[in-house]
């Protein structure tokens, strides 16, 4: 005999939105030396962190080689990372609501000690209103660090 299953939520309250984060791999500069790195991501209170990941045994590319954006020194190499993780943030239902409460992704590099590395901070406004709500980094325009030159494919939706 079949049962079915009745699924009533604790609250009578809609759904907020769920922001997905998909991230491939992360580019350090070679000179950085870490073992191994993670990202964290964080909207408001609420934060999600990948496991950390060695870096990839066969890791070292030119800068150029892969990848024609512009940078003012196109031989640095770099260290791939294949983090290869979706994260998934749910927002309340009121979240973002009027001006004051402007809602920003962080994402954050961090090294194997849990040390932030870099971070880019990205609105939440512009990812909803980007074509499908989707804005991605990869290939030929991964997401760029700038303080530490850190490179990273990215996509938020």
């Amino acid at each position: 005999m079949a049962q079915w299953l009745r699924i009533t939520p604790e609250k009578e309250t809609k759904d907020g939105a769920v922001v997905r984060i998909k991230l491939d791999e992360v580019y350090l500069p070679a000179d950085m030396e870490e073992q191994r790195v993670a990202i964290r991501a964080k909207i408001g209170s609420e934060e999600r962190t990948t496991k950390s990941v060695k870096r990839c045994p066969v890791g070292y590319f030119q800068r150029g080689e892969e990848d024609s954006s512009p940078s003012s020194d196109d031989t640095a190499e770099q260290v791939v990372y294949e983090i290869e993780h979706v994260i998934n943030i749910t927002l309340p239902p009121d979240a973002g609501q009027g001006a004051k409460n402007e809602l920003v992704l962080e994402l954050s590099v961090l090294n194997g000690k849990r040390k932030v590395l870099d971070m880019y901070a990205i609105p939440l406004a512009e990812v909803v209103a980007s074509p499908k709500k989707t804005m991605a980094w990869c290939r030929q325009s991964k997401l760029e660090f700038a303080k530490s030159g850190i490179r990273a494919e990215v996509l938020v939706s």
